[in-house]
């Protein structure tokens, strides 16, 4: 589920909720309870019960038109960077680098910082959190495997700023949560199964569970976890809106985790979703999708 705060599920962002559409320097996006506004694809998976943000898969709340970009945003290349909090994503720079060599709209950086300690674990601070907010789900027993969306954004703040790039997407394995609210999501609360959420240009991406998925899918593990990054960087970039049915698009919502599975068969963007970008990002967008789905170990 994408969640955009954008957050889209996707694979869960969270909350959908409406953010501007260019981040000062650049703007994020992609599938599973991803968290905070309602995600676009639960990554292409389960939505935060719709949330705040959805994210291509279950992303963030639903995106409003969006203004012509301007031709300076056009003409440069929008800097990503990419933070492994506790993944060990090992050898997702390859399809990064790929995706660099592809097009020229975005690059993708990875970056060394120190994680604080006990950053990624939920325990009886985050429990009593969401219990405020949605008692019922505070019962969920995946909560243990859940990473409070709103305990990450502060402290990849300061690293985003001294980056200086225009997104900073932050590497995750927990599952995601974050708020959801009514509309776009079907109640005000919490949910806390998303593949990624972002606000603001901080992108979450969670691998919780991503390894089986991509096996299933006959796909690399880093070549299904590059695909829930670019999900989530257009989600939150381009403001682009998941779709909750299923089609093998980057932007499905995937509320049933499980679907995601064809997200990562396929690694397509669907006809709808590439008309609406900009006409200046479709063939980059292409091209980057199209390497990660060429690529092999």
């Amino acid at each position: 589920m994408f969640k955009k705060q954008k957050a889209t599920r996707f694979v869960r962002s969270g909350s959908r909720a409406p953010v501007s559409k260019t981040p000062t320097t650049a703007k994020t996006t992609a599938a599973k309870k991803a968290a905070a506004m309602k995600p676009a694809a639960k990554f292409a998976a389960k939505s935060a019960a719709k949330s705040l943000a959805k994210s291509p898969a279950k992303s963030a709340a639903k995106s409003v038109a969006k203004p012509r970009a301007a031709s300076a945003r056009e003409a440069r290349t929008h800097d990503v960077a990419v933070w492994d909090i506790d993944v060990h994503s090992g050898f997702v720079n390859r399809v990064l680098d790929a995706i660099n060599r592809k097009q020229k709209l975005f690059r993708f950086v990875r970056i060394e910082a120190t994680v604080p300690m006990g950053l990624t674990m939920s325990g009886r601070r985050t429990r009593e959190i969401i219990q405020k907010l949605d008692p019922k789900t505070a019962e969920d027993p995946q909560l243990e495997n859940s990473v409070w969306a709103e305990d990450i954004y502060p402290v990849a703040r300061p690293i985003l700023k001294s980056t200086g790039t225009d997104l900073l997407v932050c590497l995750l394995a927990p599952l995601i949560a974050d708020r959801v609210t009514n509309p776009p999501f079907d109640r005000d609360g919490v949910e806390i199964d998303f593949f990624s959420v972002s606000s603001k240009r901080i992108i979450l991406v969670s691998a919780y569970e991503l390894r089986g998925y991509a096996a299933k899918a006959g796909r690399s593990f880093e070549a299904c976890l590059a695909l829930l990054i670019v999900a989530q960087v257009l989600a939150e970039y381009f403001d682009l809106e998941e779709h909750d049915d299923t089609r093998g698009c980057i932007m499905d919502y995937c509320d049933d985790r499980k679907d995601i599975v064809v997200l990562l068969k396929k690694m397509e963007i669907c006809p709808h979703s590439l008309e609406e970008l900009p006409d200046y990002a479709r063939a980059s967008v292409v091209k980057m999708i199209q390497a990660i789905r060429e690529y092999t170990p």
